[in-house]
């Protein structure tokens, strides 16, 4: 019997290509969330090393001028702190969408996969049936050679 052959291997091969560059993908959003959190972690400790530095200010009685700039700076650290906590939330729903479209190649890939799974059965149980036939035959001209001598 001729040898198995997917018929829609191409499919296949294309299936797993856009699995793969989805699961790239998923991977790089990950990887900048994480440097997204990260960025807004440091501008959080700052927001505190500014805050701080402030009250200590205001306590040691600094000037009008270096209390002013001292608030003009915990101003741009929160906006800065705000910033990053926009990349952040953007960067939690690229995953999303990359996790999402990870998937739905997975599943496309999935089902080219079972119908291959289908053909090779069909294909195994051919080769078993045809096989079958030959042995029925070698069993039958046995016997005949049998009865003939």
């Amino acid at each position: 019997m001729k040898r198995f052959r997917f018929t829609l291997q191409a499919v296949l091969t294309v299936r797993d290509r856009q699995e793969q560059a989805a699961r790239e993908q998923y991977a790089q959003a990950v990887a900048r969330q994480h440097d997204a959190r990260d960025r807004l972690r440091v501008a959080e400790r700052e927001v505190a090393a500014a805050a701080d530095r402030q009250r200590e200010q205001t306590q040691a009685g600094a000037v009008a001028a270096e209390l002013r700039a001292a608030v003009a700076y915990v101003r741009a650290a929160e906006e800065r702190r705000q910033q990053c906590a926009g990349e952040l939330a953007a960067a939690d729903q690229r995953v999303r969408r990359e996790l999402e479209a990870w998937l739905a190649a997975r599943q496309k890939r999935e089902a080219v996969e079972r119908l291959r799974q289908r053909q090779w059965q069909r294909y195994r149980g051919a080769v078993a049936a045809q096989e079958q036939k030959e042995l029925d035959e070698l069993a039958t001209q046995r016997s005949a050679a049998q009865e003939a001598a």
